[in-house]
């Protein structure tokens, strides 16, 4: 049974160092210098900030050998590291291949366990290449950079920007409509929005980011389908989200309910409703 490592053939025995130089005394230097190659980028698995800056120097590296990178687990200290070369690259006005490179970031992003923050130094860096290439003319360089600050909490001047350029872009609109948690400069502007009766088709994410406690009187809909979503949407704590359904539903909007009653797991709101139709086939039937 034979081995490849470099393309050097390997008989079992050669796996033992004290052998190498008995048997390829011409090319044990060279042998073991791409073993230990072999074995350092393996570390780079477990030990990143120890062994990546050695192999991945620059740009270069990065798409050279973006498919070994791609089979890296997540690390803050790799996904820094790459992202500060990315940086340094594009303030020193260097063409690169910009998809292979951000697709790495992209693939990494991904791997990241939910329970894992990113810091905010991070999260800056990945905006700073998101307001880059967001409207790159390639669509496969927006999606890559879409990724970047999905799910992300970002500082106030940040959201400013998303928000002064929601109209240039469908992945800003995006990222403020699923913006993770609440805050008050997107409340504000999905107010304008549905005032203005910008988004119509997305009218009901739009209504979601203004529910609190209680739907805001301003709001039109009542007891209709884009209610329910909004309810379903919102940032509201589970048991508003039951009050709410409880007090918006309307026949017209019951198959719409039920479906988010399934994906929510609230058989208690369906039982509710239950309980008020037969009261009223009770109530006709006197």
């Amino acid at each position: 049974m034979e081995r490849r490592v470099n393309c050097i053939v390997l008989r079992p025995e050669v796996c033992e160092f004290e052998h190498i130089d008995s048997i390829y005394p011409m090319e044990s230097e060279m042998l073991r210098e791409n073993l230990i190659e072999l074995l350092e980028k393996n570390l780079i698995y477990f030990e990143p900030e120890n062994y990546l800056p050695k192999y991945i120097k620059g740009i270069r590296d990065i798409y050279l050998h973006s498919s070994f990178l791609k089979s890296l687990p997540y690390s803050e200290y790799t996904l820094s590291y790459l992202l500060n070369i990315i940086i340094e690259t594009l303030k020193k006005n260097v063409r690169f291949r910009t998809l292979d490179c951000l697709k790495v970031i992209k693939i990494l992003i991904k791997k990241r366990p939910d329970d894992v923050e990113i810091d905010n130094e991070t999260v800056n860096k990945l905006f700073f290449l998101y307001k880059r290439y967001i409207f790159h003319n390639n669509i496969e360089v927006q999606w890559s950079v879409s990724v970047f600050i999905k799910s992300r909490c970002l500082d106030e001047y940040n959201i400013k920007w998303l928000i002064y350029n929601y109209r240039k872009s469908e992945h800003i609109v995006n990222r403020l409509l699923l913006y993770p948690h609440k805050h008050p400069l997107i409340t504000k502007w999905a107010e304008k929005i549905y005032k203005n009766k910008e988004l119509n088709k997305r009218k009901s994410e739009v209504i979601a980011l203004l529910i609190d406690n209680e739907i805001p009187n301003f709001v039109e809909e009542k007891c209709n389908d884009s209610i329910i979503w909004a309810i379903y949407y919102s940032k509201a704590t589970g048991e508003t989200k039951k009050k709410l359904l409880k007090k918006n539903y309307s026949l017209d909007s019951l198959p719409s309910i039920l479906e988010v009653c399934q994906r929510l797991g609230y058989a208690s709101t369906v039982k509710f409703i239950l309980k008020k139709l037969r009261v009223r086939n009770g109530q006709k039937q006197k």
